[in-house]
């Protein structure tokens, strides 16, 4: 089963004349009934090389680890790799966990295009594949945004002799029709919202943070110098 949920927010700008309005876009989709089925083709594949991955120099830490009780295993959520049941799963009965990108070299934070979050669980315990969430930016300067929050992605249509449960696998993929869904971000926070999910619990897989380093000052008069170098050539041929 797929979703598509499209939030629409408007932003005035003071300085303009005009109204802008970007939308933020949830795809969620299920697939799978039996805990042997492969991780589903029609998912986006993991990263192993997105910002959140903790071989990459752009993850600095998880913070603010709570999961309700159960054992702390979140590691594997930034580890590029999937899988279904005990090994590959990261077990939150409600709490929250906050994922802190290193700025000590990007010291303007990142721009974010995409957040995906993939469950997955054995169909005996129906509703541990459902993903459920408040979805926080915190910024540089430490002002923070609430992105989304609600349920994602439900199991709602019983499959037969599956404990009603119908898919195995769950993909949230959050993103934005600007391009970007922030900018300056340093932190991106997890709040679960598992209470109806069987046992309390949903068991996450792999969390990915999509996105590139916001440009130093320096960078940017280099891309602009550049460009106008570039452009000063074209207009020398064209005449």
């Amino acid at each position: 089963m797929k979703k598509r949920t499209t939030i629409v927010a408007s932003f005035v700008a003071l300085a303009l004349p005009f109204v802008s309005s970007a939308a933020l876009i949830i795809d969620s989709q299920g697939s799978g009934t039996l805990e042997t089925d492969p991780f589903p083709g029609t998912f986006t594949p993991i990263s192993a090389t997105d910002l959140a991955n903790s071989d990459q120099a752009t993850f600095l830490s998880a913070s603010d680890i709570d999961t309700g009780g159960r054992g702390d295993t979140t590691s594997r959520l930034f580890d590029g790799v999937a899988g279904v049941g005990v090994g590959f799963e990261a077990q939150f009965n409600t709490g929250s966990i906050t994922i802190n990108l290193d700025t000590s070299v990007n010291t303007l934070g990142y721009n974010i295009s995409g957040i995906n979050t993939y469950a997955a669980w054995n169909t005996g315990s129906g509703g541990r594949s459902d993903q459920e969430y408040t979805l926080t930016f915190i910024y540089m300067d430490d002002s923070f945004e609430e992105i989304t929050n609600g349920t994602h992605y439900a199991n709602t249509v019983a499959a037969a002799d599956e404990n009603g449960e119908v898919n195995v696998w769950t993909e949230v993929k959050i993103s934005d029709d600007a391009g970007m869904i922030g900018t300056g971000v340093k932190s991106v926070k997890f709040d679960f919202l598992t209470g109806a999910n069987a046992g309390g619990t949903a068991t996450y897989t792999e969390f990915d943070i999509v996105g590139v380093a916001v440009p130093e000052p320096a960078t940017l008069g280099l891309i602009t110098a550049c460009g106008g170098g570039i452009l000063f050539i074209r207009r020398r041929f064209m005449i």
